[in-house]
């Protein structure tokens, strides 16, 4: 009769008996346990390294074990991957793999805690040593240094090297070692910003950081708009071509303005506290100082409302088009005939206002306003004020350098929510005009003449 105790000790002994064949499954397994859900991204995601701890009793085996894995690495780490991708698990890392192979006698004379320790608390690695000597395996996530992340107060948006990483307090898993730079940003607090070193130190070190947020001042934004348009504006360092908006913290703010062929300027205004939706505007006429500036270029003609019938709109094509098929098919054309364009007219001759001469630079066109530090060049008043106060348009004439100076550009802009009209259309924006064109500023009708040249030919020397 078999001997009960001797057979139990003949039978493989499940517990313990991890052979090397099923190391990649263990591997993986061990990746699907140490997996965690992120709750704001939707995702699970894991450690990416890992350390296969090995307790053996012999050297022979020991030797056995590190060339099977010196010649399954690659294996284990594809099976890694692509596992990872089966489960929908993010590896916060590329896949890696170690493996340690200690002896019974290796573990006797204390090398498996020394080990452990390089990479963990004390504590803990006197623990995990107690279970490798029970478990005979074990696959630890490879742990590398973790950041911790705090601020006062909390719920402030940390950043490492302009990556989001959370919402503090938070924690940075796998921080390289060298050189970060940390960012923390928090409505009603200024942007914090500084450098951090990662020290060399054991794997799995817990490193926390904590900075204090100083509360915003009072902000304010301003917008700044200039005559004409696409300036480069400078405030505190950064330059943007305007129309342009900043927030900044409230009281003194100087603004440097450049632009080619105008006159630099350097202006300080008070900047109020005021919310993003109702900004703080300023608006500068800039000074033409480029070539020819004193050239007469064009004119400008401003008629007494009512005493100019402005252009009028073509008629539709539609009319003109079933004018035509009544006219074939025999109607009476006095039926279809339209009313009389010029019975609309003025009683009396047209009545100048003004004419000036037009020069390059730029023209503000409307009414003073007491608000503004910004004087209108040509003032136009009616009873009805048709015009709006401060620059309702503004005439920018220049030097098309495309073509050469000898041809100049007039440009019409609006700056009134009612919009002007060019030639009979309405304009919102902007809209360049052409030799002679009529534009309607409120009850005002101008009309714009550039001087033209005859066309010439001039030879060269032979």
């Amino acid at each position: 009769m078999v001997d009960p105790k001797k057979l139990m000790e003949r039978l493989p002994k499940l517990a313990t008996d991890k052979p090397f064949r099923y190391l990649g499954r263990r591997v993986v397994q061990a990746m699907a346990e140490a997996a965690t859900t992120n709750l704001v991204l939707g995702q699970r995601t894991a450690p990416g390294r890992y350390l296969v701890v090995r307790l053996v009793e012999t050297t022979a085996e020991r030797e056995s074990w590190e060339q099977q894995y010196s010649e399954s690495r690659a294996a284990v780490l594809k099976e890694m991957q692509r596992e990872s991708e089966t489960r929908d698990i993010k590896l916060r890392s590329a896949p890696e793999l170690d493996l340690i192979v200690l002896t019974e006698a290796d573990a006797a004379q204390g090398e498996a805690e020394r080990l452990l320790s390089t990479m963990m608390e004390p504590d803990e690695a006197r623990s995990t040593a107690a279970r490798l000597r029970e478990e005979r395996e074990l696959v630890l996530p490879r742990r590398v240094r973790t950041l911790v992340l705090e601020s006062d107060p909390e719920g402030a948006q940390a950043y490492v090297d302009s990556r989001p990483v959370g919402v503090t307090p938070c924690r940075v898993e796998d921080i390289a070692e060298g050189p970060h730079t940390l960012t923390f940003s928090q409505r009603g607090y200024l942007l914090y910003e500084e450098s951090y070193v990662v020290e060399r130190g054991r794997p799995g070190q817990k490193l926390v950081h904590r900075v204090t947020l100083s509360p915003e001042p009072d902000m304010g934004v301003l917008e700044v708009q200039t005559f004409p348009p696409r300036a480069r504006v400078t405030i505190g360092g950064e330059t943007r071509e305007t129309p342009a908006r900043w927030r900044l913290p409230a009281g003194p703010v100087e603004i440097r303005l450049d632009m080619d062929d105008f006159e630099s300027q350097t202006v300080q205004v008070n900047l109020p506290p005021t919310p993003e939706e109702r900004p703080h505007r300023v608006q500068f006429r800039l000074r033409y100082t480029g070539p020819g500036r004193n050239e007469v270029v064009g004119r400008l003609i401003v008629y007494k409302p009512g005493t100019f019938r402005p252009r009028q709109e073509p008629a539709p094509a539609a009319n003109r088009i079933s004018s035509f098929f009544r006219d074939a098919e025999g109607a009476d054309a006095s039926e279809w005939a339209l009313p009389d364009a010029s019975a609309a007219g003025p009683a009396g001759p047209p009545v100048v206002l003004g004419e000036k001469p037009l020069r390059r630079g730029v023209f503000l066109i409307g009414r003073e306003d007491p608000r503004s530090d910004l004087v209108p060049d040509i003032k136009l008043f009616d009873p009805e004020n048709s015009v709006s106060r401060g620059c309702h348009a503004w005439l920018y004439v220049y030097a098309d350098r495309s073509t050469g100076a000898a041809y100049d550009t007039v440009l019409i802009g609006n700056n009134s929510p009612a919009g002007i009209r060019v030639d009979g259309s309405l304009v919102m924006e902007s809209r360049r005009l052409s030799d002679e064109s009529e534009v309607e500023v409120g009850n005002f009708l101008l009309r714009v003449v550039k001087d033209s040249r005859d066309a010439h030919v001039e030879f060269g020397a032979d």
